[in-house]
């Protein structure tokens, strides 16, 4: 018997996000299931993930409020590339504290999905059934930040994966579709290439790399700050702690190329 994906039968959100809120907020009841929600993701969050560990680090919404940037499929692969917020916030505090202007170019990360049998995109109605919404067609076309990812997480099925995101699409909403395109994919296995450092490099030059290894490898992190630095004190708290550490200073960081 054929192989066929659960996900190709789904036609609501909760099929799909189980941890979705589908009362209005105003209801009696939104707060019961809201905290309901809260705990089954949670509780989601604590297992195991079914990829290969070097990869955990991009995947279970640690990529939240980064670009949407693009989408490609090809015969039996998807690539997702997603802009970094933290790559992105970390240009921008270079380029305040040296008084220029913040440089142009993205920090790409591209999550690729390999033996694909399944790719959809869909957006919501009012009342959380799902209607199909190519993705590729909501893309921007510049790179502002028009698309914004929220999260992810993983199902399996007979030893494939089910993978689904939540973005954020600006661009289309109206009144019979929401603002959010839910994108699935079934496929045998993910990867990913981390295009941040090489992009940070061309702009910064060799300075950068102690200083983004060090975040990469939570050097120096206060504890019990699970979102630092992005949403707690910014690049330029843990750059002050980590430039002397390297022997450098805010200057070291001033743009070496001409997307400066």
């Amino acid at each position: 018997m054929s192989y066929r994906s659960w996900l190709k039968d789904v036609t609501h959100v909760n099929e799909i996000d189980p941890w979705h809120t589908s009362l209005d907020g105003y209801h009696d009841d939104y707060e019961k299931m809201n905290d309901a929600r809260w705990e089954k993701l949670v509780e989601y969050w604590k297992r195991p993930l079914p990829i290969d560990p070097q990869y955990h680090r991009f995947f279970n919404s640690r990529l939240h409020d980064s670009q949407f940037y693009n989408f490609k499929r090809t015969k039996n692969k998807v690539v997702v590339s997603i802009n970094s917020i933290d790559a992105d916030l970390l240009a921008y505090e270079i380029s305040d504290v040296l008084d220029i202007p913040q440089p142009n170019g993205s920090f790409l990360i591209d999550l690729t999905f390999h033996e694909v049998n399944y790719c959809t995109s869909l957006r919501s109605t009012p009342n959380h059934s799902l209607r199909y919404d190519n993705i590729a067609t909501a893309l921007p076309a510049d790179s502002d930040f028009h698309m914004t990812f929220k999260r992810d997480w993983f199902f399996n099925q007979n030893h494939n994966l089910q993978w689904v995101s939540e973005v954020l699409a600006w661009r289309t909403p109206t009144k019979k579709l929401d603002s959010y395109i839910y994108v699935l994919v079934d496929c045998k296995n993910v990867s990913v290439i981390d295009r941040r450092l090489p992009a940070l490099k061309k702009i910064y030059g060799p300075n950068i790399v102690p200083l983004w290894n060090d975040y990469i490898n939570r050097i120096d992190f206060p504890e019990n700050q699970p979102s630092y630095p992005q949403y707690v004190g910014g690049f330029y708290d843990y750059f002050e702690r980590r430039l002397p550490a390297h022997g450098l200073t805010w200057e070291d960081l001033r743009p070496q190329s001409s997307l400066a």
